[in-house]
């Protein structure tokens, strides 16, 4: 007690003196001796056998994630087009992989997969920063057993409708139903265009708002929202009718990889008027080289219902005759997995603003340096507002 109470090391002189006001009737020499022998068995013996760990090389770490201008860094799929609409980029410092992220309310998701080397355990160590709960969604296959060998728990979410554009033709068997549809299109007077100069802004913002007038208000997060701050970047197909804009789609585009966006129409649009657009817009992806075009995902329900639990949108995408990949969502142990979809869920049927305020006060930790802005100082905050990446190590 009297060498905790002294807060001196190893309580070294207060426990000495101690013992010798306590035992008196024992000879100081082999006092002493016992004293020695006790510190050389309590704290030489363990400190000479933890020696090796201490002296051996520890685990490399991986080097800590900064936000990132999406420009900075090859996107790892066209839905990284989402950064103009909230969704940031967070990468190491050498700019060599990256994320897409978005914070939801208990959890920092990593939307998609993130570019090849991407680090689970710096995402993983970014979220416990900030006191959030890690969470990959909608990854492909190759990031879920990327996953599962990091022992991630992993469940599949959802089925991606993914076709190659460069092979893809509406003459095939399983295309019956939209050649039906292109034909009524067709018959109607529909004429599609495609990247205008000008985007007919009125017409959109009235389609927009009638479209969401029947369907109930627009989802988010993950998905895109109307908005010109996105639509700016998309590839945009659009619908007329005797010279009324009766529908448009959108497409997330890079180089290889297309990925539908929205999907907007009146209640004057004639039938097979989306899919008119849509088969159109394959053929322009096809156009520009595109390897790759995702008619997006849908929720992946269990047996015996599988995708017919959303017989109108499967019917719609299968149509297409898309190869079905599926995809799935990963986090450290069941129970963070759970609460992780569960802010998703949230996340997408009542997103927040664009660019909600998600900040961050710089951290320095004392046991490992400066930590390069909390690593996520600036997430949520405008892409022209993002620090440029240090040009030397962290």
């Amino acid at each position: 007690g009297a060498g905790l109470l002294s807060n001196a090391p190893g309580g070294i002189g207060a426990f000495e003196l101690t013992l010798i006001a306590l035992l008196p009737e024992v000879p100081l020499p082999d006092l002493m001796s016992a004293v020695v022998a006790h510190r050389l068995c309590y704290y030489l013996l363990p400190a000479l056998v933890a020696l090796p760990g201490v002296a051996a090389p520890g685990p490399e770490r991986p080097a800590p994630l900064i936000p990132v201008r999406a420009d900075d860094i090859p996107p790892a799929s066209a839905d990284w087009a989402l950064t103009h609409q909230g969704a940031r980029v967070l990468a190491r410092p050498d700019l060599s992989s990256g994320w897409l992220v978005r914070p939801a309310p208990f959890a920092l998701v990593a939307l998609g997969p993130g570019t090849p080397g991407a680090s689970l355990t710096a995402l993983c160590s970014a979220a416990r920063h900030l006191g959030r709960v890690p969470l990959l969604y909608n990854i492909d296959g190759a990031t879920c057993a990327q996953a599962r060998r990091a022992g991630l728990s992993v469940v599949r979410i959802a089925q991606d409708a993914v076709i190659d554009p460069r092979r893809w033709s509406p003459e095939g068997p399983q295309c019956r139903q939209l050649r039906r549809k292109l034909r009524h299109a067709a018959r109607s007077g529909i004429e599609i265009s495609h990247d205008p100069a000008t985007l007919p802004w009125a017409e959109m913002a009235r389609i927009a708002t009638a479209w969401e007038g029947r369907h109930g208000k627009e989802k988010g997060f993950s998905m895109g929202r109307y908005g010109a701050e996105l639509i700016r970047h998309q590839r945009v197909l659009l619908a007329h009718l005797n010279g009324k804009l009766v529908g448009f789609v959108t497409f997330n585009a890079t180089p290889r990889d297309w990925s539908l966006d929205l999907m907007r129409y009146g209640a004057e649009a004639p039938d097979g008027t989306m899919h008119a657009l849509v088969a159109e817009g394959l053929r322009l992806a096809k156009t520009c080289g595109a390897a790759r075009v995702s008619l997006a995902a849908v929720p992946d329900l269990a047996p015996p219902l599988g995708r017919l639990g959303l017989s109108g949108l499967c019917q719609f995408k299968s149509s297409f005759g898309p190869c079905w990949q599926p995809r799935f969502a990963a986090a450290p142990g069941p129970v963070r997995l759970a609460i992780g979809l569960l802010s998703v869920a949230w996340a997408v049927h009542w997103p927040q603003d664009d660019h909600e305020d998600f900040a961050f006060e710089l951290r320095t930790d004392p046991c490992e340096g400066p930590v390069i802005a909390s690593p996520f100082a600036l997430i949520g905050a405008p892409n022209d507002q993002c620090p440029q990446p240090p040009s030397g190590k962290p």
